[in-house]
């Protein structure tokens, strides 16, 4: 029988490099007692709206696949332990209706509403990770409790199919439809990729103008303008992963060829949260459709959507980011 294990030099070094890192500040949320951090990260682990969709299956390992290039990163210096620290919560499919989609996401909404709910902390950041983009129904379902909402979506697929059965093509036109005040503008979307009838009956959102040619700096002045109508309201910024530019996100169950540039990308996120620090509601960020078995062997995609997350927690901190 081998004695215990006796720690490597290169093992004590490792082990002394974890306190800088973001996993140091992260705790998994136990509804029971309560949600303590002002930040939180709600994990939805089913690509079951994909399948139903015509997609292809993996986006459901997408969520573990973010988290672990994010929580290896270094957490900046100068923030408070409030600041600093948040929660994670994942919300798995039902084993009691694996195949009761409708139900499925009743439940999920359910849960949502449970762990944002004001407890020891006030609620200031969300970020969500699916799964297939359905998964934004249920987030913005529980986010629009609190008032007006609005939605920025980057995505190549309106999302808004009229299908009787609900699936990731339908999250959108399920809430506008349940839904008197929340205002959904769509950007990156190919005509190509959707039928008339995804156009229909929507009165509250808007496809806003939009080429790959389009400086950044257009791209931001054409968010902040639409936001400037909404200071009141809660703000999602939706990420469906297939509004990216295949060149640097291939992990998704539709590339695409012609998707979003990573500096235009940058350049919304950037009017989202200049509007975010002079907002009382929380900052909502939604990742959605990442498919890591179709990502490159360097994991380029995820590292890329790691740093999204980094900068919607920490901000820019210094030049070298």
């Amino acid at each position: 029988m081998e004695g215990p294990h006796k720690m490597q030099d290169w093992e004590r070094n490792l082990k002394e490099r974890g306190p800088t890192r973001v996993a140091a500040n992260s705790k998994l949320l136990a509804l029971a007692t309560g949600r303590k951090s002002e930040s939180i990260i709600l994990s939805s682990p089913c690509d079951q709206g994909v399948v139903r969709n015509g997609g292809k299956r993996g986006a459901k390992h997408g969520p573990k696949a973010l988290l672990a290039p994010f929580l290896t990163m270094v957490a900046p210096e100068g923030l408070s332990k409030e600041q600093a620290s948040f929660e994670v919560f994942e919300k798995l499919p039902s084993s009691k209706s694996p195949q009761d989609f409708d139900t499925l996401q009743r439940e999920e909404l359910e849960a949502f509403k449970e762990a944002l709910s004001i407890t020891a902390a006030p609620l200031k950041k969300v970020l969500h990770l699916g799964g297939g983009h359905d998964h934004i129904y249920p987030l913005a379902c529980a986010l629009k409790e609190r008032g007006p909402l609005v939605i920025i979506n980057i995505d190549a697929h309106l999302d808004t199919r009229p299908d009787k059965l609900h699936h990731s093509g339908t999250p959108f036109r399920q809430l506008l439809k349940e839904s008197d005040d929340a205002t959904l503008y769509q950007i990156g979307i190919h005509n190509f990729a959707n039928g008339k009838a995804n156009y229909d009956g929507l009165d509250s959102m808007e496809v806003l103008p939009w080429t790959s040619e389009m400086s950044p700096s257009d791209i931001e002045a054409l968010i902040k303008d639409k936001l400037v109508a909404h200071k009141d309201a809660t703000l999602i910024l939706s990420v469906d992963c297939d509004g990216l530019d295949a060149s640097y996100m291939p992990a998704v169950s539709a590339p695409n060829h012609n998707g979003l540039p990573a500096n235009q990308f940058h350049a919304i996120l950037k009017a989202c949260q200049d509007f975010w620090s002079q907002s009382n509601a929380p900052a909502a960020l939604g990742l959605y459709e990442f498919n890591p078995l179709f990502d490159q062997l360097s994991q380029g995609a995820a590292r890329f959507l790691a740093q999204v997350m980094y900068r919607f927690f920490y901000g820019v901190s210094h030049k070298h980011e």
